[in-house]
Parts: structure tokens; sequence; C-alpha cells
């Protein structure tokens, strides 16, 4: 009897033991976060669009990102340069620089994440010589700054600014200072066209034709 009551302890113990160990697999595993968790995140708000931007603009800065460049001239009337940038081999912004008619200069940028664009910015500025200037060749800038927010598939808000830059104020004017205003949104559509537009140079490098 005293050795069957061991027996049955001894059994008891080991079972224990395993069980024990089972949960701290569990405990040191299932929390993990995948690569992939780690580097992207799902966007269903306002409040969670500035962070990644911020991070995706300091790898630009920083040059951390990898990239490739089209370029592209539309027989002198417009030209321009497409970049794609990457993390990991993911698409994280798609760049576009251009000039048109030589008074017209163009930039949007579109600040990507999990394929989807989540951050458009678009500047325009329209240049002409200014007219009674005590300078010769002084010139005066129209621009347009244009900021699109988008989470969960819908424009979450829209802001613009437009100030007027003379080329005689350029060392002491700062565009920051200009407050930005809501407008009126374009659907997501309107605003992703030239986007998709885009992709369909991602997989070439060098010049290719008109747009």
């Amino acid at each position: 009897m005293k050795n069957q009551f061991l027996k049955i302890l001894l059994l008891c113990l080991v079972l224990a033991s395993c069980g024990n160990q089972d949960k701290k697999a569990v405990s040191t595993t299932d929390t993990k976060p995948t690569k992939e968790e780690s580097s992207t995140i799902s966007i269903d708000s306002l409040s969670q669009i500035k962070p990644l931007y911020n991070k995706i603009a300091q790898q630009r800065l920083t040059k951390s990102l990898d990239s490739n460049a089209v370029t592209y001239d539309c027989n002198g009337e417009k030209s321009g340069t497409i970049k794609f940038f990457y993390q990991d081999k993911n698409l994280v912004m798609v760049e576009h620089t251009y000039g048109e008619y030589s008074h017209t200069e163009g930039l949007t940028q579109f600040f990507i994440n999990k394929e989807n664009p989540f951050f458009v910015y678009h500047k325009n500025t329209n240049w002409t010589f200014e007219e009674n200037a005590a300078a010769e060749g002084a010139t005066v800038d129209d621009v347009t700054e244009t900021r699109s927010y988008l989470a969960d598939g819908t424009v979450q808000q829209c802001l613009q600014k437009k100030y007027r830059l003379r080329s005689a104020d350029k060392a002491n004017f700062n565009p920051s200072s200009i407050k930005n205003k809501a407008v009126a949104c374009q659907k997501p559509e309107e605003i992703l066209s030239s986007y998709h537009k885009l992709l369909q140079y991602q997989a070439q490098k060098g010049k290719v034709d008109c747009l």
C-alpha cells in the first residue's frame, strides 16, 4: 500500500511539472510580435497618422530607405521624376516632382502603410515675373499646399494653405508661419487617381515615355 501511494504521488509531481513547462512555453511565444506586426500598424483613426508619417519622413531624411527613380519628358512641355521608397521591400512612399510649361512646378508625396496611402501632400507653384519691381528679373510665386488624411478607407480631413512669395523675400519667409485651413475634401478615388497611375512605373528604372 505504501509503495502504491508513493507511485501515485510521484506521478502527480511529474504531471504538475509538465503543466508548468507548457504554460511557460505559451507565455514566451504567443506574446512576441512578428516582424510584420512590428513594422506596420493598422490605421483606422486620424491620431495614428502623424506618428507613422514622422517615422517615414525621418527615414527619408536619413536616407535609410531603399529607392528607385523614373524620369520622363513630354516633348519639353512637361517633365518630372517619380521616386519609390521601400522599407524591407515594402513600399512606404511615392514622390512625384514635375515642371510644366516652364512656369508651373508640382510636388506630390504619398505616404503608404500596408499598400494604402494614409497621407497625401501636394504643393503647386505658379511663378511669374514681378511687374514694376526694383530688382530686374524679380519673380512672384503663388503657392498652394494641400494635405489629405486618409484612414480606414475614407478621407478624414483636408487642409490647405495659400501664399504669395516674392523672390526678394524668400530668405526671410517661413511657409510654416501660414496657418492651414480646413477645406472640402475630394473623394478618395479622386485624391488617389494619380497614385494608381504612378504605380504603373514602379518596376521600371531610368527614363520612360511621357506619362
